[in-house]
């Protein structure tokens, strides 16, 4: 890949990143309160709410995260 191509394809991912990140990682954050508004607060990590918790933590993350591809 040519480098204009390059940098054409990280500015299109840095608009579209400040387009939805937001959004998304606030509706992955109503989706945990949801799932706390159905916990009894003593299950364990092996219990269905708690991976599905977990879940959403790591899709948080990887909305939150900005690879920098610029640098590679």
């Amino acid at each position: 890949m040519n480098e204009e191509m390059k940098k054409k394809q990280i500015e299109a991912i840095k608009k579209i990143r400040r387009r939805f990140a937001d959004e998304v990682y606030w509706c992955l954050e109503n989706w945990l309160d949801a799932l706390d508004e159905r916990s009894s607060g003593d299950e364990l990590p092996s219990d269905p709410i708690m991976k599905e918790r977990s879940r959403i933590f790591r899709a948080q993350e990887l909305v939150g995260f900005e690879e920098n591809y610029e640098e590679k």
